[in-house]
């Protein structure tokens, strides 16, 4: 588990004794790297149980884990073990002294004779190097080294560290990923690592030895979790496996703001006896404001905020909205006795990779000090890996990492992580957004190819988005005029520029994560707000009013937002014609205003290829298909999540059996929806198609009628797949949803033999259309 006393300032021993010294942090250290005696001058960092080290000049960095410390009579003892990036794994010992700033002893490698080879080292802040001449005999009984079965056990293994399924998992085919890598590399080295280069990720999405927290069920009895998510534009299969995860978390209270008053999943979703739905109507805002403008207070700084929301609310931005809605649910929460209240959307997964967090929520945020006033996950953003996504939260397994969940060591700024804790203790604002803005040499240079071939994609399409915000002002002005801001085909000229693809992030939405708060207690003065990715206010520390403190967990098994934004080319532009529907609002981010300017006007093919460079990352690179993908996976840009939709399908199916590596944990099967099985996974009310086709050809005309002197409505490129709703002599006819942006669906030649062309179209077998 976290240790959370350890960012208090309190640091408890590795072992279980509170006495042990804490290792977190900078070392330099003199080894006997090359085993002949010399010694070579070593940069360390540790964290925790788990570290990185490299000799000094040298690129390669090597990995530290299960670094535990224990007291015995004559002092401090420190076993670890080590992997390096070829693949050679080994342990060793270390004895403390100096009151924990020293450290000296000697490793050892598997398989090799001899050993122990030296290894000494002081903290950065201690004022010299112990002498590299140290006894050995104080460990020349101890044994030569950890069991090759130990290490076997202890060493992170491909699957872990990127979530790929071990031995006994089912394995999903996934049509494009796993064809792509067999087996991604680890954090750990091996084979793939070593031929991939440097693995970047820090971060694994399942913990396999999970330890004892120390909880017992009445630590956590006083914990209650609560939610508030504003739903537009979800369809009934997604968001009931939404529901059905936060029901497993042990979220007892579930506040769900349906933008549209007529949404008939208002009804199905206020079944479940943790949600309590609300239709936004004209009335229910003109209620709720009118509440907040008394609660929010009289002074000049209240009277301030409030006309800023008020602003935003009348802006049209559904933004402006959504901070209406989580201040109503912030009053709410408090009232039914809620401790913790998490805001996030309806394709957001809080994602806990240790098991024990998993079966239950409240383990973690039982452990989170009292110093802290909300905690800000890191989220992840999705990588379809098929051009249409029935069920979210169970097709889609492949996510773009934080850079926050980086290794950064060697970087100019590798000490970000650290810099971004003592921001957040002082409490001081927008750290997330400081560090954002600055560049993380190894992950640019690792997305650089990927960077590359998405600013030749944007320039092909050469599409033009606004850049400056508008005020409510403006907005209003424009109003009163009669000229919309968005209802030209272009954007005004003052306020527009060519679509720019940056160089330090392959994100297409937000990066700065999501925020979980405690709600504020009764008679001490304390006022919370509501955000869009986190909260604002004040909170009572030690009998006095402070800003709020976020503590931002980023170990090696931290809890993550998973982002499934733009699953589905389908779900995509029915999205932003959602969106165009309103004013752009103040969300500023490119690959947003780019999108909504596509699907403005622009025709099916080039929709297709902005989501395929700029969503799925589906790139050619040096005409060697998706090896652009490839080349993230095996540098841990892009890590597999394959936990989620595991547990959700237990969940769905209402099977007790086993999921290895582990069994489903008590408690996680959901209320009932519904006594039917659940929906198909496509939006109600759309045409469900028959059978599955491929494109063979290199392109393939889209035809008004079944016939080859029909006009050409549209096109579909080699590789394309669709559902077929109708075959009728030779030609198929696509589903209505698999025709956007066309209005309506064409009809596309299966052989053109005849015509000199050869096959055209190949049916996809049940099967894999299933799995598609």
């Amino acid at each position: 588990m976290i240790d959370f006393d350890e960012l208090d300032g309190v640091h408890e021993g590795r072992g279980g004794e509170a006495d042990v010294p804490c290792l977190d942090g900078e070392w330099s250290c003199s080894c006997d790297y090359f085993k002949t005696g010399r010694m070579v001058d070593l940069a360390m960092h540790i964290r925790g149980a788990v570290g990185l080290y490299h000799a000094r000049g040298k690129g390669a960095r090597n990995r530290l884990f299960n670094i535990l410390s224990r007291r015995e009579e004559d002092g401090v003892v420190v076993t670890f073990c080590w992997a390096n990036r070829n693949g050679r794994l080994g342990s060793g010992l270390w004895r403390l002294r100096g009151a924990g700033s020293c450290l000296d002893g000697g490793w050892w490698q598997e398989g090799s004779a001899g050993g122990p080879w030296r290894w000494t080292g002081m903290r950065l802040d201690s004022a010299v190097l112990p002498l590299a001449a140290f006894n050995l005999d104080w460990i020349a009984q101890a044994p030569s080294c950890v069991p090759a079965s130990e290490l076997a056990q202890a060493k992170p293994a491909a699957g872990l560290a990127t979530g790929a399924p071990s031995d006994g998992e089912e394995r999903p085919a996934e049509p494009r990923g796993l064809a792509v890598w067999p087996g991604m590399p680890c954090a750990g080295g091996g084979a793939e690592a070593q031929e991939a280069g440097r693995y970047i990720c820090r971060w694994e999405p399942f913990c396999h030895a999970e330890g004892d927290d120390g909880l017992q069920q009445e630590g956590v009895e006083g914990v209650r979790l609560a939610l508030v998510s504003m739903i537009k534009g979800v369809d009934q299969c997604n968001l009931e496996s939404w529901l059905a995860w936060y029901v497993a978390l042990g979220f007892e209270v579930l506040f769900l703001f349906f933008d549209d008053p007529a949404d008939p999943l208002a009804a199905v979703a206020g079944e479940r006896p943790q949600v309590r739905a609300q239709r936004c109507t004209q009335a229910f805002w003109e209620e709720e404001l009118g509440r907040q403008r008394l609660a929010d207070g009289t002074d000049m700084a209240a009277e301030s905020r409030f006309r800023h929301k008020l602003e935003w609310y009348r802006s049209g931005d559904q933004m402006g909205r959504q901070r209406v809605a989580v201040d109503c649910a912030i009053h709410r929460a408090a009232e039914e006795g809620c401790t913790w209240l998490a805001h996030l959307d309806a394709d957001e997964l809080l994602y806990f990779p240790r098991p024990g967090q998993q079966a239950d929520a409240r383990r973690f945020f039982a452990l989170v000090p009292g110093g802290f006033g909300g905690v800000l996950f890191h989220n992840l953003e999705c990588v379809p890996e098929t051009l249409e996504v029935g069920n979210w939260f169970e097709d889609v397994s492949l996510f773009k990492v934080s850079r926050f969940l980086l290794d950064d060591f060697e970087d100019s700024a590798f000490l970000r992580a650290a810099s971004l804790l003592a921001a957040g203790r002082g409490g001081r604002e927008n750290t997330v957004q400081a560090v954002l803005d600055k560049p993380h040499v190894a992950h640019d240079q690792a997305i650089a190819a990927v960077r590359k071939l998405q600013r030749q994609a944007a320039a092909q399409l050469g599409v033009a988005v606004p850049t400056g915000e508008w005020t409510a002002d403006e907005e209003r002005a424009k109003r009163a005029s009669g000229l919309e801001r968005d209802g030209g085909a272009e954007a005004p000229e003052a306020h527009a520029k060519n679509f720019r693809v940056g160089s330090h992030s392959l994100f297409n939405m937000y990066q700065e994560g999501k925020s979980c708060v405690r709600l504020p207690r009764a008679g001490l003065g304390e006022s919370l707000h509501g955000g869009i990715c986190q909260f604002e206010g004040q909170r009572a520390v030690h009998g006095k009013l402070a800003g709020l403190r976020y503590y931002y967990p980023d170990d090696p098994h931290a809890p993550v937002v998973l982002h499934y934004g733009n699953c589905g080319f389908s779900y995509w532009v029915r999205k932003y014609r959602i969106n165009l529907a309103g004013p752009r609002g103040g969300n500023a981010i490119p690959a947003h205003l780019a999108s909504r300017e596509l699907v403005r006007s622009r025709p099916r093919e080039e929709l297709e290829l902005f989501y395929r460079a700029f969503v799925m990352l589906d790139l050619e690179e040096d005409g060697r298909g998706a090896d652009a993908l490839a080349s993230l996976a095996r540098s841990g840009v892009v890590v597999r999540v394959n936990r989620p939709r595991q547990l959700l399908r237990s969940l769905r199916a209402g099977c007790g059996q086993p999921l290895a590596p582990q069994p489903p944990p008590s408690g996680m099967e959901p209320p009932a929806l519904r006594r039917g099985p659940w929906p198909r996974p496509w939006p109600p009310g759309t045409e469900v198609g028959r059978s599955r086709w491929r494109v063979v050809h290199r392109s393939v005309a889209v035809r008004g009628q079944p016939a080859p002197d029909a006009p050409i409505v549209g096109a579909r490129q080699r590789g394309s797949a669709f559902w077929a709703a109708e075959e009728r002599g030779g030609w198929v006819r696509e589903c209505a949803q698999d025709a956007l942006p066309r209005t309506e669906p064409g009809w596309l030649l299966v052989d053109g033999t005849a015509l000199g062309l050869g096959p055209l179209l190949e049916p996809l077998k049940e099967d894999e259309a299933s799995k598609k």
